[in-house]
């Protein structure tokens, strides 16, 4: 069996959870979404004392070079953090991003905090599939809470992608990883089943770049050459995955390095 079947048997298990809401509002529905919406925001809150100066990024050489984020700290918090997000549509204005080494692992950490304990807002996950230099497609999964968008919490916003006016106010993050740094651009969103959409990028690089741009929900004047690195988040639809358990949202970006380690590096 080929691993793209294998990982298409396997997106069952990742269940991005698109909405919790139970038919009937209780007392104790209060309670597990205000525990909820907590969690979601230490995730950015965690890592603020890791920020360093942002002007330390007028640097002329590699060597001079000074990330934003503290790597070190961000690793003592928890060992598996290996980005940090950026962008004004999330809560804080950043998330960090854990590294999976399978989809088993990546399952449970949809599940857990920072600390690995039991948590519904869970975390933002890079795919296991991704290349560590970040080449080809590079995904990373969050969950998405219904009703939360406007907040921001982890991965919600994303499903606002589905407007050109909000795209218009929102068409670039940036990625930050101990030994790059990166602006993405944002050029399409998307609604369809990811694992199907990455295994037509293994077909034809091209055919997924029309592909994407042809189904996009959003118009932009950006088209990715097939040698660009593209990053995509991915999270439920506004239905969420009990409605639409094969189909996603995902955000897909060009991948514009500002700073990286290795200066080979092919674009």
């Amino acid at each position: 069996m080929s691993k793209y079947k294998l990982v298409k048997n396997k997106i069952g298990t990742i269940l991005i959870i698109g909405s919790l809401i139970p038919i009937a509002i209780s007392a104790q529905q209060g309670i597990y979404y205000f525990k909820r919406n907590n969690a979601a925001k230490k995730q950015s809150e965690t890592i603020e004392q890791t920020i360093k100066d942002p002007q330390a990024n007028n640097y002329p050489s590699n060597e001079s070079h000074i990330n934003k984020y503290d790597f070190e700290k961000l690793r003592e918090i928890n060992p598996d953090i290996i980005g940090v997000l950026e962008g004004d549509c999330f809560e804080g204005g950043y998330y960090p991003v854990i590294s999976s080494e399978n989809y088993d692992d990546l399952n449970e950490k949809l599940s857990q905090d920072l600390n690995g304990e039991y948590s519904s807002a869970g975390l933002i996950i890079a795919d296991p599939n991704n290349d560590e230099n970040i080449n080809g497609i590079y995904r990373i999964w969050g969950h998405h809470f219904k009703g939360e968008e406007e907040n921001g919490l982890m991965f919600s916003s994303l499903v606002n992608y589905d407007s050109d006016e909000y795209y218009q106010n929102h068409k670039t993050l940036k990625y930050y990883t101990e030994n790059g740094e990166y602006i993405l651009n944002i050029y399409a969103c998307t609604k369809d089943n990811p694992i199907e959409s990455e295994i037509l990028y293994e077909t034809s690089a091209q055919e997924y770049i029309d592909n994407n741009k042809n189904n996009s929900l959003i118009d932009t004047e950006l088209v990715p050459d097939i040698t660009d690195r593209q990053i995509v988040l991915t999270t439920c639809t506004r239905s969420g995955s009990q409605y639409e358990p094969d189909l996603r949202i995902s955000i897909h970006t060009i991948v514009t390095p500002v700073w990286e380690k290795d200066y080979n590096k092919t674009k």
